[in-house]
């Protein structure tokens, strides 16, 4: 049971408002390696440049920062939605060590139904670099469908009305999960007190 527990605990995330205070681990994760090797551009960014940049972005109301935190609330990443004119564009990024964990993922999920909930954008774009194969993958089970091949990059899409209606069907589904979950819990309990009352029995 405490297995089974633990392993639902690893998939939760959460995301909370980026502040001031994250420009530096931000200037980190962009910086890692391996997250240079998927960027459109694999340079070390100075820390002068990005100091500016992060601090320009984090004043502009029409760009969103969302910090993802993981089980232990530990800061592992973040998601940048800005607003367009029509829709809104988004990027990710996840600390190094914590890539191909499925965090990406549900960071997407979340803050794609944050956003909606919150700006009346009708849809919100992604642009990946097309040998980025782990990105598309998470973006595509976070809802994203292709939209358009570009020379250097695809082009991927999440409507809102889409997200909604999935939404809708995931809560449901969650809410049977959750009742079919409590049920077993219970019958699992209820097994184990009866094995205990139940005296033991040696076999030759």
């Amino acid at each position: 049971m405490k297995e089974v527990e633990e392993k639902r605990m690893e998939k939760k995330i959460n995301l909370r408002f980026g502040t001031e205070e994250d420009c530096k681990k931000i200037y980190d994760w962009r910086n890692h390696p391996k997250i240079r090797e998927i960027s459109f551009s694999s340079e070390e960014i100075i820390f002068a440049d990005h100091e500016k940049w992060f601090y320009d972005m984090i004043k502009n109301p029409k760009r969103t920062l969302f910090i993802i935190m993981n089980e232990k609330s530990k800061d592992i990443g973040n998601v940048r939605i800005d607003k367009k004119e029509g829709y809104a564009l988004i990027n990710i990024l996840i600390d190094g060590n914590f890539i191909n964990k499925g965090k990406g993922t549900l960071a997407l999920k979340k803050s794609a139904e944050v956003y909606f909930n919150n700006f009346d954008v009708p849809y919100i774009v992604a642009e990946i670099r097309k040998d980025n194969i782990a990105s598309i993958k998470s973006f595509v089970k976070a809802g994203y469908k292709l939209y358009k091949e570009h020379k250097d990059k695809y082009e991927y899409r999440i409507y809102k009305n889409e997200m909604t209606k999935h939404t809708k069907e995931c809560i449901k589904a969650k809410k049977k999960w959750d009742e079919a979950w409590e049920k077993w819990d219970k019958a699992w309990e209820k097994y184990l007190e009866a094995k205990e009352k139940c005296p033991s029995e040696e076999h030759e």
